[in-house]
C-alpha cells in the first residue's frame, strides 16, 4: 500500500529561508478549487427529451459545446455503482492500470494513492487499453445515442487510440490541448466532479504556447497552476475581450467536446469518467484534411479507402466540398462560404497521437 505516513510529520521552520518555488507549490496544492466554479455558462440539454435530429442540429452541426443530462442513469457503471472507488478497488484490486506519468499501477495501489496524496500535480490514471485489459469494464456503459455515428470506427483495429477510462484526486486533470486527429468526443462523469473551460479553435488561451506546427503546446506545469495565474486573465480576438465557456460537470453528466475546441480539465474532487473519441459527417471532412495537412499518410489513405468501401458518398461530399473550397479561394470568396467550420475555426493541432 501506498506510505501516507510522510504527510503526517510536523513542519520543519527554517527562520530566514524563503523559495519562490516552493511557496508557488505549496499555494497550488492548498488553492481552494471552488473558486474557481462560480461561473457555469454552458448550455444543457435533457437526453430524454431531445431527439437525434434535434442534437444534431443545435450542437453537432454547430460544433458548440453542450452537457448532457439524464444519459449514463442506466449505466451499470453509475446506477450500480460498477465504477465508484470501492468497487473498483474490489473488482480490479490487482489489475495494472496506465498513469500518464507512464508507469502502470494496480488499482488498489493507485486507489490508495489518490486518497493520500495531496500533489500540486498528481498522477492521473489515463489508460487507453483499459477494455483490452479488463473486457468486463466495457459491459458498464454504452456510447451514447447521439454519438454513435463513429467512422473511424471501420479501421477496426488500425484506428488510433480513442476511448479512456480516467481516475484521478482532486487538482488532477488535462492541461489545454485540442483532440487527436480533429475528432470529436464526449466525456461522461461517474463519480465526483470537474471544472471544464473551452476556447474557440481560433483563439489560443493565455498562457498557452502551441508550437508553429501545433503538435507542441507549452503550459503550465500543472492544470491548478494555471488557474491560479491565468483563470482571470483576458483574452482579446479582433479587438474583443473573448469569454471562455465554463462549467462544472457533475457526476451522472456527461459533455460533448466538438473538434477544434481547446479544452481543459480539473477534478474538483475524486473523480472517475470515461472519454471516448469519434469521427462524425459533421467532422469528417476536417479529419481528412488534417490528415493530409499533417501528412499522416497510412492513416489518411487507409481512412479515405474504407470510406469508399462503406460510406462512398461521403467521399464525393468531401471532394464536392473541397472543390468548392479552392474554387471559393481562387476568387477571394471564402467569407461567403457556408461551412460554419471554415469561417470560425481555423487552427493547427496539438495533441501527440498514435503514429501514421
Amino acid at each position: 500500500h501506498f506510505d501516507n505516513s510522510i504527510f503526517k510529520k510536523n513542519r520543519i521552520q527554517i527562520n530566514g529561508f524563503y523559495s519562490e518555488i516552493l511557496f508557488h507549490n505549496w499555494c497550488c496544492r492548498s488553492a481552494n478549487l471552488l473558486q474557481w466554479t462560480m461561473i457555469d455558462n454552458i448550455d444543457r440539454c435533457d437526453a430524454s427529451k431531445i431527439s437525434i435530429e434535434q442534437f444534431e442540429k443545435l450542437y453537432s452541426s454547430l460544433n458548440k459545446p453542450v452537457i448532457i443530462t439524464n444519459i449514463v442513469n442506466d449505466w451499470p457503471a453509475f446506477a450500480q455503482k460498477a465504477w465508484y472507488f470501492e468497487n473498483l478497488r474490489s473488482n480490479y484490486s490487482n489489475n495494472l492500470f496506465k498513469i500518464n506519468s507512464g508507469i502502470e499501477m494496480t488499482m488498489d495501489n493507485y486507489l490508495e494513492y489518490v486518497l493520500n496524496t495531496n500533489d500540486e500535480n498528481p498522477m492521473y490514471l489515463f489508460d487507453n487499453e483499459f477494455v483490452e485489459r479488463n473486457p468486463t469494464l466495457l459491459n458498464d456503459y454504452q456510447i451514447p445515442k447521439f454519438f454513435t455515428d463513429d467512422l473511424f470506427s471501420i479501421l477496426q483495429d488500425k484506428r488510433p487510440s480513442f476511448r479512456w477510462l480516467l481516475v484521478g484526486p482532486a487538482r488532477a486533470g488535462a492541461s489545454f490541448h485540442k483532440d487527436p486527429n480533429h475528432t470529436s468526443a464526449w466525456n461522461a462523469v461517474i463519480t465526483g466532479s470537474k471544472k471544464w473551460i473551452f476556447y474557440p479553435p481560433n483563439v489560443t488561451p493565455p498562457g498557452v504556447y502551441p508550437s508553429v506546427d501545433g503538435f507542441d503546446v507549452i503550459t503550465p506545469v500543472s492544470v491548478v497552476e494555471w488557474f491560479y495565474n491565468f483563470y482571470k486573465h483576458k483574452t482579446k480576438c479582433a479587438n474583443k475581450i473573448i469569454q471562455p465557456i465554463e462549467c462544472n460537470l457533475k457526476a451522472g453528466e456527461l459533455i460533448y467536446v466538438p473538434n477544434g475546441w481547446w479544452h481543459c480539465v480539473l477534478n474538483l474532487e475524486p473523480s472517475v469518467a470515461i472519454t471516448q473519441n469519434f469521427v462524425d459527417k459533421f467532422n469528417v471532412n476536417n479529419v481528412i484534411n488534417f490528415l493530409q495537412k499533417h501528412n499522416k499518410l497510412n492513416l489518411l489513405n487507409l481512412f479515405k479507402q474504407k470510406l469508399n468501401q462503406y460510406h462512398p458518398n461521403l467521399i464525393l461530399n468531401y471532394q464536392d466540398s473541397n472543390n468548392n473550397s479552392n474554387n471559393n479561394n481562387n476568387n477571394s470568396n471564402n467569407n461567403n462560404s457556408n461551412n460554419v467550420w471554415q469561417q470560425t475555426c481555423q487552427f493547427t493541432f496539438n495533441f501527440v497521437t498514435d503514429s501514421n
